[in-house]
């Protein structure tokens, strides 16, 4: 589809913004493609979450500026182009954005793909931790497992793994708790999603990675671990395909977060104010909740019978093992509190065909 002019604009940086400019403008568009254009709006290249992610690895920070990471020789194509032959464009080098530019090179459009989605085939497992109580949430989580809480009539689970059905993988292994017949009841086999669906049952809490100890049968293939109140954007074949490149152990997907102070702070050198800073902004990344680990780190878990995400994190780098953040900027809710099932079953109720 072409791009609204208002929202194209929006995606528009300078050659001298930052990385974190280009964040910024990502997660605002969520067009998943920056625009680098000079003062005659002509297109010097394009910046997407995979260039900023290799730009880190080569030890770019958000500070750094957005010439660092960018793609100077983007596809493009002329005004006047025909649907068809955008699209045969697109498919030709596998992009998912292509500007459009007059013989100037000055940008005068966007078209993306409306759908990042790939049909292809994943054969790689997904575990969902399932087997929360969601204190939180409740008087909604007082009789009903908090990942089979309603989302525009359906349970937040089955959002969960019909965004992963999207993605082309079918094989998933739930991790339940507290009242978990109700899952397994629901869900039974997968059959009816045309999935596969296996359950390991927590007879106590093991934390938030203590339950891939039980898994068995597991393919020898990269395995994806995800809490079960996350519904995200995050495109996992792309998540994976960066493990694998990196030969990583672990890998954890994390994202940018904002944290706002509601008072002026105020700095000091003995009893001098040195600085007065008003309702200053705290920059930092936070886990999403998703993960990517190796086969072989079920052999490499530490002897205790609760493990926590972090501490394992922890616990495999201390040992030397390769573990690795993965910068996403796709819309992402953590469904912690009743008031967040609320916003998102309005956002997902108003838009088209019950996506995000």
């Amino acid at each position: 589809m072409f791009v609204d002019e208002n929202i194209r604009k929006r995606a528009e940086l300078r050659e001298n913004s930052t990385v974190e400019e280009a964040i910024i403008s990502l997660e605002s568009t969520a067009l998943r493609v920056a625009l680098v254009v000079g003062s005659n709006k002509q297109l010097i290249g394009v910046v997407t979450d995979g260039d900023i992610r290799r730009g880190f690895i080569k030890g770019c920070s958000l500070g750094s500026p957005v010439s660092q990471v960018l793609n100077s020789e983007p596809v493009t194509v002329d005004k006047g182009a025909s649907n068809l032959e955008i699209h045969v464009l697109m498919e030709k080098h596998k992009i998912q954005h292509l500007p459009v530019v007059d013989k100037s090179m000055r940008v005068i459009g966007l078209f993306v793909l409306e759908n990042k989605a790939t049909s292809n085939f994943r054969s790689n497992r997904v575990v969902i931790m399932a087997g929360g109580k969601g204190i939180r949430m409740r008087p909604l989580t007082e009789n009903t497992p908090k990942p089979m809480v309603l989302i525009a009539g359906k349970p937040m689970l089955e959002h969960i793994m019909g965004r992963f059905k999207e993605q082309g993988f079918s094989k998933f292994t739930i991790c339940v708790n507290y009242l978990a017949e109700s899952i397994r009841e629901y869900f039974t086999d997968g059959s009816n999603w045309d999935i596969e669906i296996k359950y390991i049952t927590e007879e106590l809490p093991l934390g938030t990675a203590g339950s891939i100890r039980n898994l068995r049968e597991l393919e020898d293939l990269p395995f994806i671990v995800t809490n079960g109140d996350i519904i995200s954007e995050i495109n996992m074949g792309d998540l994976i395909d960066y493990h694998v490149e990196q030969r990583a152990v672990a890998t954890m997907a994390i994202r940018p977060y904002e944290l706002r102070n509601q008072f002026g702070v105020v700095e000091t050198n003995g009893v001098e104010i040195s600085a007065i800073i008003e309702k200053p902004i705290y920059r930092s990344h936070i886990s999403t909740g998703v993960y990517v680990f190796e086969p072989d780190v079920l052999k490499l878990l530490p002897d205790t019978d609760v493990i926590q995400m972090p501490e394992l994190f922890d616990y495999l780098r201390i040992q030397g093992h390769r573990t690795l953040a993965y910068h996403v900027q796709d819309q992402w809710i953590d469904l912690a509190k009743q008031e967040d099932i609320e916003e998102t079953n309005r956002i997902i109720v108003k838009s088209m065909n019950g996506k995000l």
